[in-house]
């Protein structure tokens, strides 16, 4: 029931910050950082996403990524969100979670771009 009310939240919250992201004009780069990394890190959760162009269509292609701690031990401390070329840039919000969250609380991350979306994100943990 609580992974209900969690994913509902987030649908209920990706609605709202596509509308945001629209309406807004938010902030557009090649790379996104929230937190500071510390030596004592580790990688906790790291993936890419490459869409295919999709040429002519205005409709922007969102992507979630969805990462939550395996207990409540480890805590989220920096992530990082970026494009490997400066032409791709893209959008970027937190939509829950975040630096500092635990078990059971998700991390959720809206990436955002008009006609081709590649990026890569990386979470780092301690411990």
């Amino acid at each position: 029931m609580i992974r209900f009310v969690q994913l509902a939240a987030v649908q209920l919250a990706l609605l709202g910050q596509c509308w945001w992201c629209c309406i807004n004009g938010q902030h557009i780069s090649s790379e996104f950082e929230w937190g500071q990394r510390s030596v004592r890190d580790s990688v906790c959760f790291s993936g890419s996403f490459n869409s295919n162009p999709q040429y002519f269509s205005w409709i922007p292609i969102v992507k979630l990524f969805w990462f939550e701690p395996n207990n409540d031990v480890t805590k989220v401390s920096y992530i990082r969100v970026w494009a490997d070329a400066p032409y791709q840039r893209f959008r970027a919000a937190m939509l829950m979670g975040g630096v500092g969250s635990r078990a059971p609380v998700p991390t959720v991350i809206l990436v955002s771009r008009p006609w081709k979306l590649y990026a890569n994100v990386v979470v780092y943990c301690q411990l």
